[in-house]
């Protein structure tokens, strides 16, 4: 999925709908499917995958935000892959391409 398709309105009134629907107990959010001991100790993104397929813009903009790196070891792999790329044999590359190229090696090893 691209950003296009999804668009800040869309993902405020799928969170209103989401919020709601929490508060209500609606689409298995209650405490004995969601937030039940079993809902709890699944991976976050395959907690979102599940639970939130009612709301998709909703549903990409969590997986986006759970892929990113919120640790140093992180930082430190991706800084690890642009050394390898942009090394001594291949340093006319520009910036761009570099950038680019660490992001689909990060996405190609998210993919599998």
């Amino acid at each position: 999925m691209s950003t296009d398709e999804h668009t800040y309105p869309q993902l405020l009134s799928e969170l209103a709908d989401y919020e709601e629907a929490l508060a209500m107990g609606l689409h298995d959010l209650t405490d004995a499917y969601a937030f039940s001991d079993h809902g709890q100790k699944m991976a976050p993104y395959k907690w979102a995958k599940v639970y939130l397929h009612p709301w998709p813009a909703l549903q990409w903009a969590v997986s986006r935000l759970l892929a990113m790196d919120c640790s140093a070891s992180g930082c430190e792999h991706s800084w690890s892959v642009e050394g390898w790329i942009h090394s001594k044999k291949r340093n006319r590359m520009g910036q761009r391409t570099v950038e680019r190229l660490v992001r689909c090696h990060t996405n190609l090893l998210l993919e599998a």
